[in-house]
């Protein structure tokens, strides 16, 4: 349905679309996101992108890791968004069926920021300033990255009910901790 609008829109936009999708767990945030044309899904290893891409009634390529931080030993989220790019220069960065990428989703953004602070504290460590900002400049590397790519760049994340200390909903937003919660959405195309 959105490949069919995106090929048939006149007005679709000359660069790659970056959407944001946050909600609830199991809200449909991923299966909105592999409606994208030729989508690549990356999940960390222990939140199932397989599982999910199998038990659709298509093809999703899915790449599954479990760190952030590149060069930690095994392929990390940023081992693999930079061997993306190096492939977009080169022409060559392709599905597992060998059609070419279209699309880039990173889920779920949550979940990658309790990877990063355990990467960033160690086991036991609390956020102190200059642990913030290296979470901060973590985040900013991976959106200078992921806004290079010449393809649509979907991020996914838990939706976080924001409230007053009296205990009354004030509104909802992204289950992101710090700056790069209004960052990031700010910088999308779509929300």
């Amino acid at each position: 349905m959105l490949n069919a609008h995106m090929r048939s829109n006149q007005n679709v936009p000359t660069r790659p679309v970056r959407a944001f999708l946050v909600g609830p767990a199991r809200s449909g945030k991923t299966s909105i996101a592999v409606g994208f044309p030729n989508p690549i899904l990356i999940s960390p290893a222990d939140e199932g992108g397989a599982r999910i891409a199998d038990n659709l009634p298509f093809h999703v390529s899915t790449i599954e890791c479990n760190g952030f931080l590149a060069g930690k030993g095994q392929p990390a989220l940023m081992d693999i968004i930079n061997w993306m790019t190096a492939e977009a220069r080169n022409g060559t960065l392709r599905r597992a069926d060998g059609s070419p990428v279209g699309t880039v989703i990173v889920d779920s953004l949550s979940h990658w920021e309790s990877i990063l602070i355990s990467e960033v504290c160690g086991k036991g460590g609390n956020m102190d300033q200059q642990r913030w900002g290296t979470l901060l400049e973590a985040w900013k590397s991976l959106r200078a990255a992921l806004w290079r790519l010449p393809v649509h760049v979907v991020l996914t994340c838990l939706d976080e009910v924001h409230k007053t200390a009296a205990g009354q909903i004030i509104g909802h937003g992204p289950a992101l901790k710090g700056q790069i919660c209004g960052l990031l959405p700010s910088e999308c195309d779509l929300l």
